[in-house]
This record gives structure tokens, sequence and C-alpha cells, in this order.
């Protein structure tokens, strides 16, 4: 992956509506995704899904194969937050996308930022409702962004705790089951920093397509929902052979 299209994917993240409904599903099992929006959806059809135009966004970002936007004030899960962050990607065009492109970018990441004080064991009480089977004790994330700036693949372990609530959906390697993971166990690394081809046994038993994470740190309350592993795993999938 060349320097631009981490940054591309990076800013995105960081860039990362009250909506109803529930997620989508992939195969047979369903995913946890943000209420009314599925993890195909576009930057337009997020919006849709959401009732707001682009002129009611606070920051909407056309960064080539890495669109994203935010909005304020919206409800979620119960509870209303103060800002809701959504980022995109188009993996085939990242970092060199072209106006005949648009459209193609699917929702990896929604960030919800409740003000402090709220009432955050009832939004992971609403989460349960809607995903009673994904929610877990332990999880380990592999972020983009290395807040350690050091070499070699980045993970975070996370434990469920009374402040932390954890869900995710399949791991990578049950994704695949017997299918042949050599073409995975190759690509992944192009759209990981700091993977290499060594990493892929340990990162396809412990990394899940999908993960939410719901805290109530010092840092003031989030929600976060990722699907960006299932964005590389979709794509990979789509170039194999007979795909």
């Amino acid at each position: 992956m060349s320097k631009r299209w981490i940054g591309a994917v990076a800013a995105a993240a960081v860039l990362l509506c009250g909506c109803s409904g529930a997620g989508q599903g992939n195969g047979q099992q369903e995913l946890p995704a943000f209420p009314g929006t599925g993890w195909e959806m576009n930057a337009q059809q997020v919006l849709d899904a959401c009732g707001i135009s682009r002129d009611e966004t606070l920051v909407y970002s056309d960064y080539d194969g890495a669109p994203a936007f935010s909005v304020a004030d919206r409800e979620v899960l119960g509870a209303q937050a103060e800002v809701v962050n959504f980022s995109f990607v188009d993996l085939g065009t990242l970092g060199g996308a072209t106006a005949e492109d648009a459209g193609q970018e699917v929702l990896a990441q929604v960030t919800v930022v409740y003000p402090a004080g709220t009432d955050m064991a009832a939004v992971a009480d609403a989460l349960d409702d809607l995903y009673p089977d994904t929610a877990l004790e332990e999880l380990t994330l592999y972020p983009l962004y290395n807040p350690l700036n050091a070499d070699g693949l980045y993970q975070k372990a996370m434990t469920a705790s009374d402040q932390c609530r954890l869900w995710g959906s399949e791991t990578v390697g049950e994704a695949l089951g017997e299918a042949d993971a050599a073409a995975f166990r190759e690509g992944w690394p192009a759209w990981l920093p700091g993977m290499t081809a060594a990493d892929w046994d340990s990162f396809a038993d412990s990394a899940r397509l999908v993960t939410v994470v719901c805290e109530d740190s010092g840092q003031g309350p989030t929600l976060q929902f990722d699907g960006y592993n299932l964005a590389v795993w979709r794509y990979l999938q789509a170039q194999q052979p007979g795909a």
C-alpha cells in the first residue's frame, strides 16, 4: 500500500443521524451495523437512509476513494449524540478516484460521540436488543492508525467491563472457512499498515469482519461501528477467479 493510500484511509477514519431499522446481513449471518444502514451502502445511500442532505452535514470530504461526512445533534439508540462521523472507502480506486467512480465507495466506519453524562448502559442495552448473539467478552482491534508510530502490525486488545461493551461478527478466518486463504494472506497486507503475510494466521484467527465498541471512558462516551475488515474481505473475495 502506498503512503498516499494509507493516508487516505487514515484520514477518513479520523474524519470519520439518527436512523431506524436493523443492520444488513452478510451471507447467512447478520452483521452488526449502525441502525438503518448497511455496510454495502455508499455515502449518498447513507444520507438518504438517515433523511439528511449533504447541505445539512457539518463536514463533507470527497477525498479520493475515501469520502467522509459528519452530522450533529442526532438521536442514536435512544440517546442524543453530539456528533456522528461516517467514513467510506473504495479500495478499487483509493487515491486515484475520478468522477466516474463516484458512488462506488462502501461504508467503513461510524463513530458516535455522546455528551458527558449520557447513560451508555442504556445505549449498550439497546445494541444488545438489536444484535443479541454478537456480544463479546474480549476483542482484538487492528486500527489503521498506529498511535505509537511503531513498526509492525498494531493491535489493540479489549476486554468487556462496566465501562466498555463489545460486539463482533465472525472472524476473518471463520468467514473464509475451507476456502483457499493464499490470496487473502498475500493481499491483505496491502490494506493494513504494518501487516505482513507472516501475521496472517494470528490476524485471521482474531480479527473480526465487523466490530462495535461502546465506551464510557475519560475521553468521553463513544460508540464505534467498524466494518473496514469487511470491506477488505469483500474486495479481495471479488478478485478471486470465478467471483
